[in-house]
């Protein structure tokens, strides 16, 4: 949602390695994320690896 605004045409994420309990109520799990922007007309694709925080319950809490 964040990258809408900026004409965002499509996201891709993947696992990008393994997920560690950091503590008891918190796992990180590194992701990899590619976006696809429209702009004059061409597809620019930006990429950029991820901290993604669950908590306990596997509810994501957190992007860094």
């Amino acid at each position: 949602m964040a990258a809408a605004p900026f004409g965002a045409a499509s996201v891709r994420v993947s696992s990008a390695g393994f997920p560690r309990q950091v503590n008891p109520d918190m796992i990180s799990a590194p992701i990899k994320v590619s976006i696809d922007y429209v702009r004059q007309g061409n597809v620019e694709t930006r990429q950029a690896p991820i901290k993604c925080e669950l908590n306990a319950n596997g509810i994501v809490i957190g992007l860094t």
